[in-house]
């Protein structure tokens, strides 16, 4: 009895997988082939690679932006500064490297040019503008001989020049004061 078992289950096994290779000819699984997997990676690292790209530009886009920014902010800093102190001053003195403005009050303001730099000292506290100017001069009124324009060029970082004019607004008893010299 044991015999005839054997040989039962050894044909059922046989059989059944007689049949399952039989299945795997007849129907054939659907599966990628290698060289679409292959195909299907290069495009997929092509696609990683230009997003990189992009990704990287963006980065250094940002960092040139944010270095503008800070030269133009610096730069506006100091605009108004000398603006502000130009038009509030009773006279000035302006030489090479530096200005010097005579406020009401007997404020001193003094503008000095250095290499990369200029320090600007109120009263003998300073304050430093990291910016550099390439030129400055001061224009006098032909009539008057009053100093009325501060002209400058400010460079940037990338050897950019941009170029600024001030000019100062005089009242009524300054023009009188200085005809009356004449």
């Amino acid at each position: 009895m044991k015999l005839i078992k054997r040989k039962f289950i050894h044909n059922c096994t046989r059989i059944n997988v007689n049949k399952f290779f039989q299945s795997i000819s007849e129907n054939k699984l659907k599966a990628f082939t290698i060289m679409e997997l292959i195909v299907t990676l290069v495009i997929s690292g092509l696609v990683v690679l230009a997003a990189f790209q992009v990704i990287n530009s963006f980065s250094r886009f940002s960092v040139h932006s944010e270095i503008t920014n800070e030269t133009n902010t610096r730069a506006l800093q100091f605009y108004k500064a000398l603006r502000a102190d130009m038009n509030h001053s009773e006279s000035l003195l302006h030489y090479d490297d530096e200005t010097i403005f005579q406020l009401p009050q007997k404020v001193t303001v003094s503008y000095k040019l250095n290499y990369n730099n200029i320090i600007r000292t109120v009263n003998n506290v300073s304050d430093t503008f990291d910016i550099t100017i390439s030129d400055w001069h001061l224009i006098k009124d032909k009539k008057t001989g009053l100093p009325t324009t501060l002209e400058l060029e400010i460079v940037d970082n990338e050897k950019e020049i941009s170029s600024f004019r001030i000019t100062k607004e005089y009242d009524n008893a300054a023009l009188f004061n200085t005809s009356e010299l004449r």
